[in-house]
């Protein structure tokens, strides 16, 4: 099991994995995130992905994309889009869908604290220092 802030070993990913995590941003908006057709798009199974990707990662794949969707809709808000808008645009059905998963995630709505995040981007394959 890995740990929280832990860095992750270049060596100990599957390239499957790698591959999925750098494609992952950009479906978020595009396409299909299903387990299944990621896995297809990776060449392993569901199941051997949802595996992997928990043993490499540190999290299962569901919450890990729930993350990146929330992510890519706090950016849009930044951007000035409304909240609708955001919410479209990171794959949510309406503004009540983002604001329940927000709430869930971060305890607040996503209008309390969308404008004071600065997300910190981290290679998440590179060595640790």
């Amino acid at each position: 099991m890995r740990l929280v802030g832990e860095a992750i070993s270049p060596g100990a990913v599957h390239p499957a994995i790698k591959r999925l995590v750098t494609l992952l941003p950009g479906r978020i908006e595009a396409g299909d995130v299903s387990q299944r057709a990621l896995a297809q798009e990776v060449g392993l199974s569901a199941g051997r992905l949802g595996h992997l990707f928990s043993t490499s990662i540190g999290i299962p794949l569901r919450p890990y994309i729930l993350w990146l969707r929330l992510r890519r809709a706090t950016e849009a808000f930044q951007d000035g889009a409304t909240l609708t808008q955001a919410a479209h645009v990171a794959g949510f059905t309406d503004s009540s869908h983002l604001s329940n998963a927000f709430r869930r995630m971060f305890g607040l709505a996503p209008s309390e604290v969308a404008r004071g995040i600065e997300w910190v981007s981290e290679q998440p394959f590179a060595p640790a220092k």
